[in-house]
């Protein structure tokens, strides 16, 4: 008498991708990026404390006393260019709030666009240079690439957050506005995070992100200055996310709320990035590049063409 067999169902789609499956070799690629980004991501780390550090050293001469801060509050608050480019200055009790609001618009900015280029070059920098698809060979899932980018530049991110707070620590701002304005420069970079690991899924080449990504930014930190600078049109930071990180305000409110908007971004971001980056076919983008003419009508069209890119820093 025949005995029934059975067979092994075959695995689910589910099954064959599983979470552990789709970021399997996260830790080999971190680990790759620390042995080859030694360079660009440890400076850009240092960035903002040494700006913050020389910027006090060189106002301390020049604002020595409480009414010489007084003038300069008052002329700033008259003066609309200031509010666009520094935002309004509300503490001036040292040397080190006023340094503080000199670079804090900019530190924002600059946070955002320095861990937007780390994930670029990290993540779609490998992809275009074809190191992607070598690794994707081996035992590295779909989602490996933007989870170890992400995390890379959300640790430069958390680096230069601290350094920041330290450095303002040093020169004179409160420790809790200190620690403050860590978590501010901290929301600008993952502002900028969520918007660069965006842009790689759309466009295929790391210049074309970084310009990208670098722009949206600047549009951003001008949406904010305009809100700053016309009070009827306050409700402009709010549409930014370095309008957010603003809202932070280390030396006044303090409020924690506005970065958990940036939070919130960069927790959407990157699951939408880790999604499309299973869909999409590797090395392309959700936008194609548009070939090129099929002729010239000067011999310095085709040489600029072919030559450029590799002549651009």
């Amino acid at each position: 008498m025949r005995t029934p067999t059975t067979t092994a169902a075959a695995p689910t789609p589910r099954a064959r991708g599983g979470i552990g499956q789709i970021f399997c070799g996260t830790g080999r690629l971190l680990h790759l990026t620390v042995r080859t980004d030694t360079i660009a991501t440890p400076i850009g780390v240092l960035v903002l404390p040494a700006l913050l550090l020389i910027t006090a050293a060189s106002l301390a001469p020049l604002y020595p006393d409480a009414p010489s801060r007084h003038a300069l509050a008052t002329g700033s608050a008259a003066n609309p260019i200031f509010q666009v480019l520094l935002g309004p200055l509300r503490d001036t009790s040292s040397t080190g709030t006023i340094a503080l609001w000199r670079i804090g618009m900019f530190a924002l900015l600059i946070s955002a666009i320095l861990a937007a280029a780390t994930i670029t070059r990290t993540l779609r920098g490998p992809e275009s240079a074809g190191r992607t698809e070598l690794l994707r060979a081996g035992a590295v899932g779909p989602a490996a690439p933007v989870a170890a980018a992400t995390i890379t530049a959300a640790t430069a991110t958390a680096a230069a957050s601290t350094l920041t707070a330290l450095a303002a620590a040093a020169v004179g701002v409160p420790t809790i506005a200190a620690a403050l304005l860590g978590v501010q420069v901290s929301a600008a970079g993952l502002a900028g995070i969520a918007i660069a690991v965006i842009i790689d899924q759309i466009v295929t080449t790391t210049r074309t992100a970084v310009a990208a990504s670098s722009a949206i930014l600047v549009a951003a930190y001008i949406i904010r200055g305009i809100g700053d600078a016309a009070p009827s049109w306050s409700w402009l930071t709010w549409t930014s996310p370095l309008g957010w990180a603003e809202h932070t305000d280390p030396l006044a409110t303090g409020s924690l709320a506005p970065p958990a908007l940036c939070l919130a971004l960069f927790l959407s971001a990157v699951a939408a990035a880790t999604i499309i980056a299973r869909r999409r076919d590797l090395g392309a983008g959700l936008i194609a590049p548009r070939p090129g003419p099929p002729t010239a009508r000067w011999p310095i069209t085709v040489t600029a063409r072919t030559m450029g890119p590799a002549l651009t820093p």
